[in-house]
């Protein structure tokens, strides 16, 4: 069985890409993949008092040094997970915001109405958050805890700007209202029987939240001067989406940033030529089968990897995401497991949570490692029926070094002995054939290989799909 890929004509001898003449494939970022929900995760939340803690104490220390950083600096870029740089400390010196600052923020929160039942509430609770419940209660608390943190700054002189709103004394009550709000929310998770009744606990909500915030009056500037446009649209996204990007950037302290380079294990469905081959105006690169067993024969620039970082998979279209309860799947990914232990594992008298089971004297057991990555691989090789025309095969790679970490890192430069063909699409047009067929040509020639195939596809009314046949005898002097 051969593995095909499927290419536009830009991408293969393109100015921009040239794969054919590199012979390079690019590995892409969930984000980059056409599925919304591809490597979609069933994170919960449900813990013990010390790590519901230390899960607040890490969203104030990201707040607190965004919230400075933000007051500084300004661009029109959207505020996004790649601003939060991980593993999220509260107890080192930041560049411009001490430690101490922290330690003030932290006191004037607890001391916010309601936040310590509010802490108690979700220790004690049966029901398990995810992702859309937690966000909503983060953004019911983040309009409180917002004016505490300009203050503390404020105090420090280390804000230029103030762009908050002042809160005048007739809207004192606003924070009892959330947090009193907050409580009964948590409460009423807790009680839902259905994920229909959970739904209209979280819209309600919702909209209460969305009235309230249309009611609220328009952030107000209180400088003389013109704060900049790039430092204005900093701060309101930081008023308006950090829960939300919060929230989802919590993922990352689970498992590393992984990509993909996805392949089919058949050329004969149209929709994949139309979709991935530019109409039918494309290619499909025929690859050895050698690469399922093993991939990383694929690419030569891989071959000291260890073999857990490189894995080829088949796609399935039946499989559910696996449940991951968040508190118990937090990986060492900080400096040591004494950092992970203090960062969200004990609380300030030593006290050590109850969702650390799986970290010993000695160090992590090696039964939870090998639960973490299949429960890793597991996630990013499921889709939905909708894809199952596809037939996906895929070679993912996990983030290693600087692997990853900027996009042209991500295109590795693969084993041409391994490329046996290219099939042209129905639609493909003769120059981009012959330009095709000049760069195998030489490539052919300079690894010394005796025979590569080339073929024309063609709609089979027998079959009744894409099948693949002899080039036209136009070209036949030029692949010989």
């Amino acid at each position: 069985m051969n593995v095909y890929r499927f290419r536009s004509m830009e991408y293969l001898f393109g100015d921009e890409y040239q794969e054919l003449e590199k012979q390079t494939i690019y590995f892409a970022s969930p984000d980059e993949l056409n599925d919304p929900i591809e490597g979609f995760r069933d994170i919960v939340w449900r813990g013990d008092k010390i790590v519901w803690e230390n899960l607040f104490k890490n969203y104030i220390s990201y707040l607190l040094e965004l919230f400075y950083k933000f007051r500084t600096e300004g661009d029109t870029k959207k505020l996004s997970v790649d601003d939060i740089k991980l593993p999220g400390r509260w107890d080192r010196e930041y560049d411009s915001t001490p430690a101490e600052n922290f330690k003030h923020v932290w006191k004037a929160f607890l001391k916010l109405p309601n936040v310590l039942e509010i802490i108690e509430a979700l220790a004690n609770t049966s029901h398990e958050l995810r992702y859309r419940e937690l966000e909503l209660l983060l953004r019911l608390i983040h309009p409180a805890l917002l004016p505490e943190i300009e203050k503390t700054l404020r105090e420090h002189g280390l804000v230029l700007y103030s762009i908050m709103n002042p809160c005048p004394p007739e809207e004192l009550p606003a924070a009892q209202e959330l947090s009193e709000l907050t409580l009964e929310s948590i409460v009423r998770l807790k009680e839902a029987d259905s994920v229909e009744e959970i739904n209209d606990v979280l819209r309600e909500v919702e909209s209460w939240e969305a009235e309230r915030m249309s009611n609220s009056p328009p952030i107000h500037l209180q400088v003389k001067s013109p704060v900049p446009t790039g430092i204005l649209w900093k701060n309101i996204q930081l008023v308006q989406n950090f829960p939300r990007v919060y929230v989802n950037g919590l993922e990352r302290l689970l498992f590393p940033a992984w990509y993909t380079a996805c392949f089919s294990k058949s050329y004969h469905n149209a929709s994949m030529w139309a979709n991935y081959g530019d109409g039918h105006k494309g290619a499909c690169l025929i690859f050895d089968s050698a690469i399922i067993d093993a991939p990383h024969s694929l690419f030569p620039d891989l071959l000291s990897v260890q073999a857990k970082a490189i894995q080829g998979s088949d796609i399935s279209y039946e499989a559910e995401p696996v449940k991951i309860d968040f508190f118990t799947s937090l990986a060492p990914k900080v400096d040591n497991l004494c950092t992970l232990m203090k960062l969200w594992y004990t609380d300030e008298e030593g006290n050590r949570s109850e969702c650390a089971p799986h970290i010993q004297p000695d160090g992590v057991e090696d039964q939870w490692f090998e639960q973490r990555w299949g429960k890793f691989y597991h996630d990013i090789t499921i889709k939905t029926n909708d894809w199952e025309y596809e037939e996906e095969y895929r070679i993912t790679l996990r983030e290693l070094g600087d692997f990853g970490k900027k996009k042209e890192s991500r295109t590795l430069k693969y084993n041409f002995n391994l490329l046996k063909g290219i099939i042209f699409g129905m639609r493909a047009s003769d120059e981009d054939i012959l330009r095709v067929i000049h760069i195998i040509r030489d490539k052919v020639w300079q690894t010394r290989r005796d025979h590569f195939e080339l073929y024309q596809a063609y709609y089979s009314p027998e079959h009744r799909d894409i099948r693949k046949g002899s080039l036209p005898p136009r070209f036949e002097r030029l692949t010989h």
